[in-house]
């Protein structure tokens, strides 16, 4: 049997009204991001260590509205903590922050992607493009180096 030291860790996304940040017609990612929206903005997220709950809390949203301003000076003082929301969820993440991507060793057929933490959007498409090829035989989007890197067998002690 095969196991992986994945552990969680919360992040809280801030919610701010529809059209809030009219200067902003793409996503903005820095130390956090901005993330412009029809039905509302969100800026975000917080990464909190060892703490596992996910009711949205007023001191993250002062984080968030923190990262705002310092991404863009002078919005996030437009905001009053009050008249926000925040969602609060759990990434599973790696020791090594990097996703775990491949077949299970010893077990025929079984395949793992998981632990992509705050980048699953970055890395989704590409790995599961990269595991549906490894899956069916066909040749891998990705460098071969790249595969051993996510490996789920990296963690075998």
């Amino acid at each position: 049997d095969q196991t992986w030291p994945l552990h969680t860790e919360r992040g809280q996304v801030t919610q701010l009204p529809a059209g809030c940040l009219p200067e902003i017609q793409r996503v903005i990612a820095r130390e956090g991001y901005i993330a412009p929206g029809a039905l509302q903005s969100l800026v975000g997220a917080t990464y909190e260590h060892d703490d596992d709950d996910t009711m949205p809390r007023r001191e993250s949203d002062l984080v968030n509205l923190a990262r705002l301003e310092a991404i863009l000076p002078g919005a996030g003082s437009r905001f009053d903590v009050d008249d926000v929301s925040g969602r609060a969820s759990l990434r599973a993440l790696l020791p090594d922050r990097l996703p775990i991507l491949g077949a299970v060793s010893n077990q025929a057929g079984l395949y793992v992607a998981a632990g992509y933490a705050s980048r699953g959007v970055v890395w989704a498409g590409l790995l599961g493009e990269a595991l549906a090829d490894q899956i069916t035989g066909q040749p891998l989007p990705i460098e071969i180096e790249l595969m051993r890197i996510v490996a789920p067998d990296r963690f075998k002690r």
